[in-house]
């Protein structure tokens, strides 16, 4: 394997990633010194969510703030994938009952601040916090297009989806990963826009670029047959998968590529009938999770997102940072804002499998400046992102890694 080159812009990059403060900061000055967390989560699945919280867990740990993990359900892929010295508690339960369960947890282990993650645990996070009397401050974030994702819900998660008008307002603030997801959580929440500051999702890290240089097991990156469009993310509807494979189908006959697809899902027969039906089995590979996702970025030829609706998309982020060009859907909210208009990558209308098909044979036949492209995935780092987290949270950032 060859060594990665150093890269000496990560550090400085990092500190020009965020937009100065909103005008809401105003309303987080109780600031502790140093200060104990706790993130709280569903579970550890493949997800950009899971992904961040793991990497923020990381940062507070070193950086002298005893960190905790909670995971609702203690399953998913991500497991295996915990931060040095952090292990994960469960708590479980049923979607009610985790709530006093959560509240029994959180008398037992008091912390200076509760971070948690996706809406459904957000909810079940505020109503634990409320009983339990024993976190002075709670923060929680919304990942994605909270008007999107509430039509897909049913049953008794539907229920804490309908309570987040209500319920959010208990929280210190509700961190909006992009400006988009802000706005429309803002609109149709009826929140306050004061309590939504937003903060874009952490992302590069020197450990990860280090990793992108590993070699991937797929022959079709490691023979490179022939051109390879790379897309990652859960195999469920909000990816929108069926529209990428009707795009290999159009540019097939005028340029012969393949696909390969990193995640997995409860869709993947329903995918792999369409795979059939549209008669490109043999150019498409949906290779499951993969712990090492931006190693492949790096050695495909282009990344695609095809999403109905994304709140930010970390995989954009990580694909531009290894140089890898990249084309997304116009999907509200998160594409627009990291790719800067289409300064950074093609947009095309959600569900346009016309269009997508366009802009990969366009991207493949004029990439773009692989340079400029990373200069501005590298903005993206983890250490400007938690600092805002600890602000936000009314913690002091650490000014030095713990020994």
């Amino acid at each position: 394997m060859t060594d990665p080159p150093a890269d000496p812009a990560l550090a400085a990059a990092s500190r020009a990633v965020l937009p100065p403060a909103e005008p809401a900061a105003a309303a987080f000055r109780d600031i502790a010194p140093g200060g104990s967390i706790l993130l709280i989560n569903q579970g550890l699945t493949g997800g950009g969510a899971e992904l961040a919280m793991l990497r923020l867990a990381q940062y507070f740990a070193e950086h002298g703030h005893p960190t905790r993990i909670a995971v609702l359900r203690k399953k998913g892929v991500l497991l295996g994938q915990l931060p040095a010295g952090l292990e994960v508690d469960e708590i479980g339960g049923g979607k009610l009952s985790c709530i006093f369960r959560l509240a029994a947890y959180l008398r037992r282990h008091r912390t200076d601040a509760v971070i948690s993650f996706m809406t459904y645990t957000n909810v079940v996070a505020i109503l634990a916090q409320l009983l339990s009397l024993s976190v002075r401050r709670i923060v929680v974030t919304e990942h994605n297009a909270y008007s999107k994702s509430i039509r897909i819900r049913g049953g008794v998660v539907k229920l804490f989806y309908l309570a987040v008008p209500l319920v959010y307002r208990w929280a210190r603030a509700v961190i909006c990963v992009s400006q988009g997801v802000a706005d429309d959580l803002a609109a149709s929440a009826r929140l306050p826009r004061r309590l939504l500051p937003m903060v874009y999702n952490p992302v590069i890290t020197d450990e990860v670029l280090t990793r992108s240089w590993e070699e991937p097991d797929h022959p079709w990156l490691r023979d490179h047959p022939r051109p390879v469009i790379l897309a990652a993310g859960r195999l469920e509807r909000q990816k929108d998968y069926p529209t990428l494979f009707r795009a290999l189908a159009i540019l097939r006959p005028r340029l012969d590529c393949s696909l390969i697809v990193l995640g997995e899902g409860e869709r993947r027969a329903e995918l792999e009938a369409e795979i059939a039906r549209l008669g490109i089995g043999d150019r498409v590979d949906l290779a499951g999770f993969q712990s090492n996702a931006i190693a492949f970025m790096r050695r495909a030829d282009i990344f695609a997102l095809s999403s109905a609706w994304e709140g930010f998309s970390l995989v954009l982020v990580e694909a531009m940072a290894v140089g890898c060009p990249v084309v997304s859907t116009d999907a509200p909210h998160g594409p627009r804002e990291v790719l800067q208009d289409g300064k950074w990558g093609r947009l095309v209308p959600v569900g346009d499998a016309e269009a997508l098909a366009d802009a990969i044979e366009q991207t493949l036949r004029s990439p773009g400046d692989a340079g400029a492209r990373q200069a501005w995935a590298k903005t993206f780092t983890v250490e400007a992102c938690a600092v805002r987290y600890l602000e936000i949270a009314g913690l002091t950032p650490a000014l030095a890694k713990a020994a």
